[in-house]
């Protein structure tokens, strides 16, 4: 957790792809991962690795609070996920921030559950809310790599969302190598032109 840490400002930033992320307002999202560093026995109680997990991922957040409380001479800090959700051709971006606090276990129940993936089997715990019965967390097992999942209530434009659209200027990606890219912008310079200029004149005479 050390993604962003000014003058009293911590933000660990979660980036997440989404075909249309201005769709996404108001629904619940899981992130991949939000640590990696996660120790528990599985053959244990779902409770008991409850228990583990969360108080290992608090002590993340105390000591991301603790690095960010360094950068300003009151010592305070304000620490928050910046979770961005973006598009493949980079035209629709969105995001929000959440206020990144310590998880009292108590809060919450556990259970383990076998899926099937791909026609593979699966165990996963996850973590629920005792009041509103809201998966809140999906944790891998320690053999493929502990890893703590947080699901996101993905806010509204308005009440807490940015979206960013990128407008439609009519160009689209071609992808060169360095060397031809090096040679196109050479050949643009010796001609006082742009790229796109010089491409479309070559063209023309073609």
């Amino acid at each position: 957790m050390r993604d962003f840490c000014h003058n009293g400002l911590g933000v660990e930033m979660k980036l997440l792809q989404r075909r249309f992320p201005s769709g996404d307002q108001g629904r619940r999202l899981m992130h991949p991962a939000a640590t990696r560093a996660l120790l528990f026995d599985p053959s244990r109680d779902a409770e008991v690795c409850k228990v583990q997990i969360l108080e290992q991922f608090n002590d993340q957040i105390r000591q991301f609070r603790a690095r960010v409380a360094q950068t300003n001479s009151s010592r305070t800090a304000d620490i928050r996920w910046g979770i961005l959700l973006w598009t493949l051709n980079l035209n629709e971006f969105l995001y929000f921030e959440e206020q990144l606090r310590e998880v009292d276990p108590d809060r919450f129940y556990a259970r383990f559950e076998d899926r099937n993936h791909r026609g593979n089997p699966t165990r996963n715990l996850y973590i629920f809310e005792k009041e509103t019965h809201i998966k809140r967390y999906a944790i891998t097992l320690p053999n493929k790599g502990a890893k703590l999942q947080p699901y996101f209530d993905i806010p509204v434009v308005g009440d807490g969302a940015y979206l960013f659209q990128v407008p439609d200027d009519q160009r689209r990606p071609v992808w060169l190598e360095e060397a031809t890219i090096a040679a196109l912008e050479r050949a643009a310079e010796l001609f006082d032109q742009n790229i796109d200029e010089l491409i479309r004149t070559l063209l023309k005479r073609s």
